[in-house]
């Protein structure tokens, strides 16, 4: 009995890993996520103070700005233990951004800044 228990959950476990390899040679089209996903702090965050409109805007490739009215500044970013740190183009000192991915907000100081 214990042989014919052996042999049958073999020949389950290799029909899936055949169906497995079955699927994998086939289209791949783009991938589906199902659950919950990680938010993802890449975009810009908006706000105004004084009647001046402000942001922050986080790129994929590491680099971002700030704007405070007309003036804009260039940063570099990255994601370190789930925290964002930022440092101004041609400047050594280091930022952290208080960002909360999962909520789209920044909060900075007084401010509130939202994600678009």
């Amino acid at each position: 009995m214990k042989k014919i228990l052996a042999t049958g959950f073999l020949m389950l476990l290799l029909t899936a890993c055949n169906s497995d390899k079955k699927k994998d040679t086939g289209d791949k089209g783009p991938a589906v996520v199902t659950g919950k996903t990680e938010a993802t702090p890449i975009g810009t965050y908006v706000t105004k103070e004084d009647g001046k409109q402000m942001e922050f805007t986080l790129q994929a490739d590491g680099k971002g700005f700030e704007i405070y009215g007309t003036e804009k500044r260039p940063f570099t970013w990255e994601s370190r233990v789930g925290k964002i740190f930022f440092r101004y183009d041609g400047e050594a000192t280091e930022f952290e951004l208080p960002l909360d991915a999962a909520k789209g907000e920044i909060r900075y100081g007084a401010l509130l800044y939202k994600k678009q």
